[in-house]
């Protein structure tokens, strides 16, 4: 008996084409300091500092702080929390 050797070629055209699964797409919030944007805050910082001001804007790890009219940038690590005013 002769036994019939299949080619790679042979293979796929048996099987078909392989589909992979769709991927879906899901949107994670890193954070809720979106919410804060435009808005007067007290912030408590990890070394029990006070800071009085409003949030101008956000990134993954940083803010933007108007304090008093000079801009400051908070690491978001050493934010231990915030409070609207």
């Amino acid at each position: 008996m002769e036994k019939k050797v299949k080619t790679k070629k042979e293979k796929k055209e048996l099987t078909g084409p392989i589909s992979k699964p769709e991927k879906k797409e899901y949107e994670y919030k890193d954070d809720f300091y979106f919410e804060l944007k435009g808005k007067a805050v007290n912030i408590f910082s990890s070394n029990g500092e006070l800071m009085k001001g409003i949030i101008q804007d956000t990134s993954r790890y940083m803010i933007k702080v108007d304090v008093g009219g000079k801009v400051i940038y908070l690491n978001k690590a050493f934010i231990q929390k915030i409070s609207l005013i």
